[in-house]
């Protein structure tokens, strides 16, 4: 018999065969299992996490991402970014049994965002959130200040 992949048995299926003889052929029944994953899509890597419906977590992978620092700031190419995000889901993905994925949820760093043009495309680096532009500027947010008359 065949190894299975995911939870499953093999089940005998009569088959009608000519001259009444009779034979079988095997029948596969695949059990899947949902799955669940959550990604992290952080400052320094991206994590990707497979739990079961219980909550156990059975794989996980990450990537590390990688900020290039200048005068003008911290930045990272989207491309980069989500080369990261597949390559992290890949890890935690090809280790577990088949399975069917049930609910995905992703978060992210802070501030940060792909900016997008007409075409969907990105068209800029993306600023990381600690980076000092703003401030050096002279540009700041003015969150928890009073106004100044």
């Amino acid at each position: 018999m065949a190894a299975l992949r995911g939870r499953g048995e093999a089940q005998p299926e009569p088959h009608a065969a000519a001259a009444g003889a009779e034979r079988f052929i095997l029948r596969t029944v695949v059990r899947l299992t949902d799955l669940l994953v959550g990604v992290d899509v952080g400052t320094s890597a991206v994590k990707a996490a497979v739990c079961d419906t219980a909550g156990r977590e059975l794989c996980h992978g990450d990537a590390r991402l990688e900020w290039r620092t200048s005068r003008s700031g911290t930045e990272i190419e989207p491309d980069q970014v989500l080369s990261a995000i597949h390559s992290a889901l890949s890890a935690a993905l090809s280790p577990v049994p088949d399975g069917r994925v049930a609910a995905i949820g992703v978060t992210s760093m802070a501030e940060t965002g792909v900016l997008l043009g007409g075409k969907g495309g990105p068209v800029a680096p993306l600023i990381a959130w600690h980076d000092a532009r703003p401030s050096a500027t002279g540009w700041a947010p003015n969150w928890g200040r009073k106004p100044s008359r």
